[in-house]
């Protein structure tokens, strides 16, 4: 992540460029069903946990949000 992050950076601060950086979240797949199932937490509370932590620890670091952040269950139907 620190790498994109200053490509971005160089690209966008140094070159004046556009950059539009995109970061996928799989926010479910068998491991995540299995974990909501075992903790009788639903999946959507579960993700949502883990990926706020996530960002919390990325601005941590320095690391700048994406400029969009596409989720797997926006592409794909309800299961």
């Amino acid at each position: 992540y620190t790498l994109f992050d200053a490509m971005r950076r160089v690209l966008r601060d140094r070159f004046g460029k556009e950059v539009i950086y995109a970061m996928n979240i799989t926010d479910v797949d068998d491991k995540i069903l299995k974990r909501s199932q075992e903790t009788k937490v639903p999946r959507q509370e579960l993700t949502q946990k883990f990926e706020s932590e996530f960002f919390t620890d990325m601005t941590s670091l320095g690391i700048e949000r994406p400029t969009i952040i596409p989720r797997a269950t926006e592409y794909i139907s309800e299961l």
